[in-house]
């Protein structure tokens, strides 16, 4: 699409889009439920939270130092030629990412289940009273919460607010520092407190950052000393 570089919209290209999002949604969530279970069995259990806390950490000033290089490819070439760069970029670091990958050693392959006892269970443990589903549905909840939270205050902030680009751009850097900050607590303590604390500070995070938000859209938009606080919360719960 990029290479086609219409200069107008065109149908079927925005139906491309949408489909191509959709199949990146899907395989992206088959990948990681993959990739968290292997990881899990190869890191011993020991330091497994000062992995995923690293792995958090590294992800974050990726992210942060993609976002400076993209910016500046918008900033200075046409939309179209940057995102063919964009798109490069992103090819290339998932061949380098799977050829990492061939090189790791298989964990111990799960026991197959039958469809059937997939369709049996699963309700069962969506429904019965046990610690998992109380997790399962705080859970639920709490995604279909906070997911649409930053595209869609990316858009209200430059559609309504009067955000500027750059200034969103900023906003999104505070919340990989907010990531990054986070996660080095976590790497330090993780392995012997546990999980539960940082749990905890999670759900405390998007709390005060709905909180935060009402104050904002009360004031009509006008609380901007908010901004940074709620973009580094969201990094941090994360």
């Amino acid at each position: 699409l990029s290479v086609l570089a219409p200069p107008s919209p065109v149908s079927w290209m925005i139906n491309a889009m949408v489909v191509s999002t959709f199949i990146y949604c899907l395989l992206r969530a088959i990948g990681t439920s993959a990739l968290t279970t292997w990881f899990y069995q190869l890191v011993p259990a020991d330091l497994r939270g000062r992995y995923w806390a690293t792995d958090q950490l590294t992800t974050g000033v990726a992210i942060g130092v993609s976002l400076l290089v993209y910016a500046m490819f918008f900033s200075f070439l046409p939309i179209y030629t940057a995102f063919i760069l964009l798109y490069l970029i992103a090819t290339l670091g998932a061949l380098f990412a799977y050829q990492q990958l061939k090189k790791l050693p298989d964990a111990e392959k799960p026991k197959p289940i039958s469809l059937e006892k997939v369709m049996t269970e699963t309700p069962r443990l969506m429904t019965e009273p046990s610690f998992f589903r109380s997790y399962l549905w705080i859970s639920v909840t709490f995604f279909c919460g906070i997911t649409p939270l930053a595209p869609f205050a990316v858009y209200y902030l430059k559609a309504s607010a009067g955000v500027s680009t750059s200034q969103v751009i900023l906003l999104t850097m505070l919340t990989y520092v907010g990531l990054i900050v986070a996660n080095i607590a976590m790497r330090k303590h993780m392995d012997h407190i546990g999980a539960k604390p940082f749990f905890k500070a999670a759900f405390l995070s998007y709390a005060l950052i709905s909180a935060a938000w009402i104050v904002f859209l009360y004031t009509g938009g006008k609380a901007y000393w908010t901004l940074p606080f709620l973009f580094f919360l969201q990094g941090a719960g994360s």
